[in-house]
This record gives structure tokens, C-alpha cells and sequence, in this order.
């Protein structure tokens, strides 16, 4: 009986530990399932946060985007300026061009005066003005002088100007009155305001009284005809000073 007793005493011992173990099982179980909970709560946030990172990536990207187009923009608007600097540069070296020329004239107008008297005593009669601009008409047919390129103007017209030694300046202009090319170089920017630009434009020959020329002070006169293309069309004018011995 002893024995049993002290066999049942044990026993009941084992069971107060398995329950105490038990216990602090069921005590581990609720700290893991609190972690597990926790993890999860930090699991959603982490998703969460990943999709506005998400958004704010896109967002970034659109932003960059619109920010390379500006300076896509940026960079044609520096390339327009830089062209048009370039312009406004070779339009101030023919004012400064043309300053100087002026200054020039302003030296020799005296000159000139004085030799009115010499263009007004000839009046032209013995001049083949008609022959003049048919040579001139026949120089510039079939040289291509209507496709307006300067360099086969500056050419032609450079051969030209070497054919007779009674031309002392010879140029072409566009519809616009601007020059082509002009040998000596042209003393103005544009030939609008000119009798023989406004002439030929028109479709008509031109050629002027006798006056004193402001390159040779000598007496001369102004021929100018229209530059056509094969069907007609007038695209230029094409003009001349020739020197009256």
C-alpha cells in the first residue's frame, strides 16, 4: 500500500509538471501568435508603402518625363537663337558695311557734282542700249541663273563682268529685293526701293538716263532685266553698270 501510494504521489507530481509545462507552452504559443500578428500588420504596411512608392514612382516618371520635353524645348529655343544671332551678326556687318560706304560717298559727292555738267552734255544717243540688253539677256539664258544659287551666280556673273570692260558693277537680286551676289559688293541691303529692281521685277527691261556713277565718277548707265525660269516664270532680276566713254 506504501508502495501505491508513493507510486500515486509520483504520478500526480508528473501530472502538476505537465501541467506547468503546459502552461508555459500555451504561454510561448500566445507570444508566437502575437509575433505572427505583428509580422502580419508589418507585412500589410510594407504593401501598402510598396504601392504609394509605386505611385510616387509614377508620378516621378511622368514629372521627368514632362521635364526632358522642356528641355527638348529649351535646347531648340537656344539652337533658334543661336541662328538668329548669327543673322543679326551679318546683318551688322553690312550696316557696317554700308556706314562705310556712305562715309566714302559722302567724301566723293563733291566729285561727282562736279562732273554733272559732263552727263548732261551727253544724251545718249550713240549708245546700243537695245544691243547691251540683249547681250546681257542671251549671258544669263542657259546657265541655270534661275535656280537662284549663289554660288553659280557669283560664277556667271563673275564671267561676266570680266566679258566687257565697260561693265563696272554687275548683281542679281531675289523677288524680295534682296541681293544674290553684286560684284563690287552692293552698297545697300535691299533693291526694293530701286527704278530698275521694281521695273524688272515687273516683267519689263529697264535702262536708265546717263548719270555719274558713284564707283568711277564717270558717266554710266543702268540696264536690268528679269530673271525667268523655263516656263516664264519672273523669279529674280539681273542688272548692270556700264561706263559711257
Amino acid at each position: 500500500m506504501r508502495l501505491v501510494v508513493e507510486a500515486v504521489d509520483k504520478e500526480k507530481e508528473s501530472v502538476t509538471r505537465g501541467v506547468s509545462e503546459m502552461g508555459l507552452n500555451r504561454e510561448r504559443v500566445d507570444v508566437i501568435f502575437s509575433r505572427i500578428q505583428e509580422v502580419d500588420e508589418l507585412a500589410i504596411q510594407t504593401s501598402e508603402a510598396s504601392m504609394q512608392q509605386t505611385k510616387h514612382m509614377n508620378e516621378s516618371t511622368g514629372m521627368l518625363g514632362e521635364v526632358v520635353d522642356t528641355v527638348n524645348d529649351t535646347l531648340q529655343s537656344v539652337d533658334s537663337t543661336l541662328v538668329m544671332m548669327g543673322k543679326q551678326r551679318a546683318q551688322i556687318g553690312n550696316l557696317h558695311r554700308i556706314s562705310r560706304n556712305l562715309g566714302r560717298s559722302s567724301v566723293e559727292l563733291a566729285a561727282a557734282i562736279e562732273q554733272v555738267g559732263v552727263a548732261r552734255t551727253l544724251d545718249g544717243s550713240g549708245i546700243d542700249a537695245a544691243g547691251i540688253q540683249r547681250w546681257l539677256q542671251a549671258a544669263i539664258e542657259g546657265h541655270g541663273l534661275d535656280e537662284l544659287d549663289e554660288q553659280q551666280h557669283e560664277r556667271r556673273l563673275n564671267a561676266l563682268y570680266k566679258e566687257r570692260k565697260d561693265i563696272e558693277a554687275i548683281w542679281s537680286n531675289r523677288t524680295d529685293g534682296s541681293f544674290i551676289y553684286s560684284l563690287p559688293e552692293a552698297g545697300l541691303l535691299n533693291a526694293k526701293g530701286r527704278d530698275w529692281w521694281k521695273r524688272a521685277s515687273g516683267g519689263q527691261s529697264y535702262r536708265s538716263e546717263i548719270y555719274i556713277s558713284a564707283i568711277t565718277k564717270r558717266p554710266c548707265l543702268t540696264i536690268s532685266l528679269p530673271i525667268r525660269t523655263a516656263s516664264g516664270m519672273i523669279v529674280g532680276v539681273i542688272g548692270a553698270d556700264l561706263t559711257i566713254s
